[in-house]
């Protein structure tokens, strides 16, 4: 399963202000965009994890072809130079706190976006709602999205 390799891929935390300072300390560029469509800087900023798959975060999934899990909180950065991190607070199936996290580079066209995964190797949808931002994520890693994770500025 996925949620297995992610657990050995991704480094675990001391919790909330290692996930504020990790998040505040990325750079951006300034070039203003990326392909197809060029201005990301609209929605560059940092957002805050506050729905899961519908529903106000802290929230339990319960995954169909992996572990359950509570997400307890999270967010994203958007750089302007089509960057994106992530880090997400949970609770694995087994009571253990966990900090998640995944980076890499974003596109944007028009209110789509598409978020590449420097650490996985995979791709994800997501949308903008403003000020909502969408990411598509495939949490169990069958390659296609399972979660609906909801950012806000």
């Amino acid at each position: 399963m996925r949620w297995l390799d992610l657990l050995r891929a991704w480094r675990v935390g001391t919790g909330a202000a290692l996930l504020v300072a990790g998040l505040g300390a990325c750079g951006g560029g300034s070039n203003g965009g990326t392909e197809p469509n060029g201005d990301v800087g609209p929605i560059a900023g940092d957002y805050a994890l506050v729905i899961t798959d519908g529903a106000t975060v802290p929230v339990t999934i319960n995954f169909d072809n992996c572990d359950d899990v509570r997400f307890r909180a999270g967010g994203m950065k958007l750089g302007e130079d089509g960057t994106w991190q992530m880090a997400i607070m949970l609770f694995d199936a087994d009571g253990n706190e966990v900090n998640a996290q995944d980076h890499g580079r974003f596109t944007r066209a028009d209110g789509k976006l598409l978020f590449q995964s420097d650490a996985f190797g995979d791709q994800f949808k997501g949308a903008i709602e403003a000020p909502l931002v969408h990411l598509y994520y495939d949490w169990c890693g069958e390659g296609h999205a399972d979660v609906d994770f909801t950012f806000s500025t």
